[in-house]
């Protein structure tokens, strides 16, 4: 049972799907060991008389290990609102694929010694808007990128820089795999130096798994030049191509790889999303009558929209003004297509037109009638 619960009935058993998997990492771990005593002592140290490997802080990690983190329609509306922000405030984004395990947050405090970042709405793994401005800031110290555009990008202490850094955020469910890092020389000292005699100490912690998508992004506080957003851009990438992003880069971890053909994609799905939402604001503003018809042409286009209309008002579908104002949307729409014919015709095809708008007169004669 874990300390913060009075009874095992309230204690959660295990992580629900779809629920937020940073939550319950931090906040449910349910691996501890009462030790006996005057005093109880909570510890994720396997007991003497488990069996032979057992690791519960490696226990703990596979309970989010064993499906993707995120729930996917959640992070398509976040990384779209991300696009559209971007887009307004005239910034830049990138799509980069991690080449290797990607760890961010090691550094936080957590019972299994290595913390996690998590995205705190989404529930995945991210990379926080400051820890990608420092990543850039050390490749600009790096390159000797010059001094004066260093200062204006990225601020100095009297002054705030031109640009707002934003957390790099995941395009689905994530895939999260353990690692283990074994420091062989803890604990020694002058009197009992270290050495290859030593056992190690294997220390568990999270990563992101190989080839997850991470969108990164910025924008400007104020007006920038597109030159100087397309340089820091590029910064951006190189640093993550070259030095890598998060924890334990120095040894190869957090190297990503940009992917254009990725980000293309993501941008037309954006402007399908952008001109569904406009649509629906259309929809939103009109009539409600007008409305009506737009969707009877919708659900018949093999035939000219004034006839489905002429269909549905000889059948009954309105009656009173709702009526009236129909049959004058069909004589515009008719008069507009050339096939408002009061006189008789000889062509098949205009006899027919001539037809439709008798029906028309008709049904506007018995309508003021009434």
């Amino acid at each position: 049972m874990r300390p913060i619960y009075q009874s095992a009935a309230e204690e959660p058993r295990q992580r629900q799907p779809g629920g937020h998997a940073g939550l319950w990492f931090d906040k449910f771990c349910n691996q501890w060991l009462v030790q006996a005593g005057e005093r109880r002592s909570w510890s994720l140290r396997a007991s003497s008389n488990e069996k032979a490997g057992s690791n519960p802080k490696q226990d703990w990690i596979a309970t989010v290990t064993d499906k993707p983190v995120g729930v996917r329609e959640e992070i398509r509306e976040a990384v779209l609102r991300r696009l559209q922000l971007v887009q307004a405030c005239g910034g830049r984004v990138a799509v980069l694929r991690t080449q290797s395990r990607f760890a961010s947050g090691l550094g936080r405090s957590h019972p299994i010694e290595n913390g996690f970042a998590w995205h705190p709405t989404l529930g995945t793994p991210y990379l926080p808007g400051s820890s990608v401005k420092g990543a850039v800031l050390a490749w600009a110290r790096e390159t000797g990128v010059d001094p004066e555009l260093h200062e204006h990008v990225f601020g100095a202490a009297e002054r705030v820089g031109s640009l707002c850094f934003l957390g790099a955020i995941p395009l689905a469910p994530v895939s999260l795999e353990a690692d283990v890092m074994t420091p062989h020389y803890a604990g020694w000292s002058e009197s009992d130096p270290p050495g290859d005699w030593r056992s190690p100490t294997p220390i568990p912690f999270l990563t992101t798994a190989v080839d997850t998508r991470f969108l990164f992004s910025f924008v400007p506080r104020a007006r920038v030049p597109a030159a100087e957003l397309d340089r820091v851009m590029q910064l951006l990438v190189d640093a993550l191509e070259t030095v890598g992003a998060g924890a334990k880069t120095a040894v190869g971890y957090g190297r990503m790889v940009r992917d254009d053909a990725c980000l293309d994609e993501l941008r037309s799905e954006f402007k399908k999303e952008e001109s569904r939402r406009r649509d629906q604001q259309r929809r939103a503003a009109m009539d409600p009558l007008d409305r009506e018809l737009e969707d009877l042409a919708a659900a018949n286009t093999s035939q000219a929209r004034f006839i489905t209309w002429l269909q549905a008002a000889k059948d009954g579908q309105w009656s009173g003004e709702a009526l009236r104002s129909v049959l004058e949307r069909i004589r515009r729409e008719m008069e507009r297509e050339g096939c408002w014919l009061p006189l008789p015709q000889e062509n098949k095809t205009k006899r027919k037109h001539h037809e439709r708008t008798l029906l028309v007169l008709r049904l506007m004669q018995e309508g003021s009638s009434t």
